[in-house]
């Protein structure tokens, strides 16, 4: 998910401790902003179903902030799709029982679910349609979208010419944590599938020197793609990182994941362009 965690409707946690159900809901909103770098990953969607217990719990006026934000959290972190669902579920509930309250960027947050995590909502609010037809316009326009870029041998890669591989276009950065994390399983990705034809491209804006020195202590094999000045990640409308397009062998973009993705998210994902 891309934006930044926002308060909504509490501002009134704000004003002080006297105020019993809004200092709670701001202390829940704090451990909510917490829980992708405080609870190990074995733990992460038991932690998140609690939360959402906890938030179905809360006076309505505090419900949708705080479960807008735990969407934004469990989206950080590649958390399993049925909790996705849980806190969907959620937020489709809230909206039908008070739309007025709902922000553009809480929709924005559903309809990111529904399209990029293929999540089931039932909401019919024109203003959400309004957020998810936005979102699939980027999609088209990311589908379309080409690049020629030099590897870090100097060897020029365009998108286009690749038809016939299954192509996972991934951009990141090496100061970028959640990008490290998903970089073992790209790899054991790129051992178990490369034979069937799947190659990896790693889209940065670094320098070849900066990489050097990432794999140097953390080496893998598949392909560096370095991006000067971001050209590529503008032109395929990338607002963060990391996120990862994947296209099939007629090169056609069959997905795309806006964060990280678990090793079974990845095996999911290949699946749709055949690889098992």
């Amino acid at each position: 998910m891309r934006f930044a965690i926002w308060l909504c409707v509490m501002g009134g946690a704000m004003l002080g401790a006297q105020d019993d159900p809004a200092a709670v809901a701001h202390a829940m909103y704090e451990e909510i902003r917490k829980l992708p770098d405080v609870v190990p990953e074995a733990a992460r969607d038991e932690a998140f179903r609690a939360m959402l217990q906890r938030i179905r719990q809360e006076p309505k006026q505090y419900r949708l902030a705080l479960g807008s934000n735990l969407a934004i959290s469990a989206g950080e972190v590649a958390t399993a799709s049925g909790t996705l669902q849980e806190i969907a579920d959620l937020l489709v509930d809230e909206m039908r029982d008070a739309p007025e309250r709902a922000s553009e960027l809480e929709r924005r947050s559903l309809a990111e679910f529904a399209l990029y995590y293929h999540i089931r909502v039932s909401l019919d609010d024109l203003l959400y349609r309004a957020e998810l037809a936005k979102l699939e316009d980027r999609a088209r326009t990311r589908a379309s979208a080409d690049f020629t870029l030099m590897d870090m041998t100097g060897k020029p890669w365009h998108l286009k010419d690749l038809r016939g591989k299954v192509v996972l276009v991934n951009f990141w950065a090496t100061w970028c944590a959640p990008c490290q994390r998903e970089i073992a399983d790209f790899q054991a990705m790129h051992d178990r599938f490369a034979d069937q034809g799947l190659l990896i491209l790693a889209v940065t804006s670094e320098d070849a020197a900066t990489v050097k020195r990432y794999q140097a202590d953390r080496p893998f094999t598949f392909r560096v793609l370095l991006d000067p000045g971001d050209m590529a990640r503008k032109q395929f409308l990338v607002d963060g990182i990391p996120q990862s397009m994947l296209y099939d062998r007629e090169g056609t973009m069959v997905a795309e994941i806006p964060g990280p993705l678990t090793k079974g998210q990845l095996l999911d994902t290949l699946g749709r362009a055949g690889l098992k």
